[in-house]
């Protein structure tokens, strides 16, 4: 459900230019070039192989800014609002 949310909003731009990788790679990708450490849970061999394709590209400064500037400061997750 979140997905859906997240790809409504997500930059055209962005999409666009990724329209060969899968969004749930760019988002990953976003998070790597970041510097955020994450850990994409499958056990899907041709998804761990997907997985591993976030290294085969980067992000450009715009498309970072964009995807950056979709933080509206809320949470999916209400038991973090108390932190």
């Amino acid at each position: 459900m979140h997905g859906k949310l997240l790809l409504s909003c997500f930059p055209s731009v962005v999409l666009l230019s990724y329209c060969i990788q899968n969004f749930c790679n760019v988002a990953l990708r976003f998070l790597v070039q970041r510097g955020n450490s994450v850990i994409p849970k499958t056990s899907h061999r041709a998804r761990m192989a997907e997985n591993a394709a976030i290294f085969d590209f980067s992000l450009s400064d715009e498309e970072m800014a964009q995807i950056r500037s979709l933080d509206t400061d809320k949470t999916f997750f209400s038991w973090t609002e108390a932190y």
